[in-house]
């Protein structure tokens, strides 16, 4: 068991990150952004800013381990483990050397959009406001940290939500990788296993509750992904990409859903 644990762990430190350092690299061979969408890189570094408070909170900080036992009296394990750390700290740097290079690199006419901002201005309001409560004692600092973790579940959504309906809109999946998909839901997925390995490894399936938000951006990452796929490899795998490329050159292909900008960058793979 220990070995599976061990493998889980390398894995889900390992998956993910690797779809982001796979576009750090292609921008910096080619010294431009293009193509690369501000509105879900700033709302990416939002939520995973979020994701590692949370996880600094439960992993480091003792008021807030002592708070989660008062909660789960019957725990012997805080949800949280290493991986989850390393992973966390991991994709604020990553993603905030990414924002930085938006602001040295050829960008075109690219920027945040209006929606973008609004949903930033509202979800750092909503953690005002919530820090306001935690420290005149209407919550506990518990509840706090778990309140931020819920902004990276919310972002999750707002930014997962946009692809799928551009795909479904174009009937094409053209234009993006399927091989980051591909990489983030066996991170998702092995991160859902390692939760239910470790409440049965230490007899203690409150650490599944204990950290709805690893459970929840696992079991999104998974659906959204398997969403995906299907977009890709089913229901839009006879879509012919030399018409929709010559439609995009054309001003025919939509660079633009729904919600938050999303474009079709041309230093993206094509699978």
């Amino acid at each position: 068991m220990f070995e599976l644990f061990f493998f889980l762990y390398c894995n889900t430190v390992s998956a993910k990150p690797v779809v982001i350092h796979k576009k750090f690299i292609l921008q910096n061979l080619f010294f431009s952004v293009i193509g690369l969408n501000f509105d879900y890189l700033w709302l990416n570094l939002l939520g995973h800013s979020c994701y590692n408070l949370f996880n600094i909170g439960l992993f480091w900080i003792p008021i807030i381990q002592h708070q989660y036992f008062e909660k789960y009296p019957k725990g012997f394990v805080i949800p949280v483990q290493i991986n989850d750390l390393a992973f966390s700290m991991h994709a604020v740097f990553a993603t905030f050397v990414t924002v930085l290079q938006t602001f040295i690199y050829e960008k075109g006419d690219q920027r945040v959009s209006r929606t973008c901002f609004g949903f930033l201005i509202l979800f750092i309001s909503f953690l005002i406001v919530t820090l306001i409560l935690s420290i005149v004692h209407v919550v506990n600092w518990l509840e706090y940290f778990y309140f931020i973790s819920y902004v990276k579940i919310a972002i999750t959504l707002i930014k997962c939500c946009p692809q799928a309906y551009f795909n479904y809109k174009r009937k094409s999946t053209v234009g993006w990788s399927i091989g980051n998909v591909l990489l983030d839901f066996t991170g998702g997925l092995l991160s859902i296993l390692q939760m239910f390995i470790i409440g049965y490894n230490y007899y203690d399936w409150s650490s599944l509750f204990g950290d709805p938000t690893k459970f929840a951006l696992g079991s999104i990452s998974v659906l959204f992904d398997i969403l995906f796929i299907l977009q890709h490899y089913v229901w839009y795998r006879k879509r012919d990409e030399t018409t929709y490329l010559i439609d995009s050159k054309n001003g025919n292909g939509a660079t633009e859903s729904s919600g938050v900008t999303n474009y079709s960058g041309e230093f993206n793979e094509v699978y």
